[in-house]
């Protein structure tokens, strides 16, 4: 296992910020749908369609979370191994 765990934790962070993103501009677009004035069966379809749009993209920023999840534990992985690679150096030389 090797990397840069500084650069791995950067996309992290990244990651988790895109899940913010997501979880807000689907909060927006559920927000603007549901307070439009338009009445009938279009716009019924409208909303729905709207609704099932921000499930997507709920998914997507769990998914971005678990991704931010993972990229930290790897970062803490890389990390701890360049520990241990620079131990394992101390006593041979």
């Amino acid at each position: 296992m090797h990397g840069d765990a500084d650069a791995i934790r950067r996309l992290a962070r990244t990651m988790g910020e895109q899940g913010t993103t997501l979880r807000d501009e689907a909060g927006r677009l559920l927000a603007r749908a549901e307070t439009v004035t338009w009445e009938g069966l279009a716009a019924d379809a409208m909303r729905q369609r709207v609704r099932e749009q921000v499930t997507g993209l709920h998914w997507a920023a769990v998914l971005a979370d678990e991704a931010a999840d993972a990229l930290g534990r790897h970062a803490r992985a890389v990390e701890e191994r360049g520990d241990l690679v620079g131990d394992l150096l101390g006593l041979v030389s």
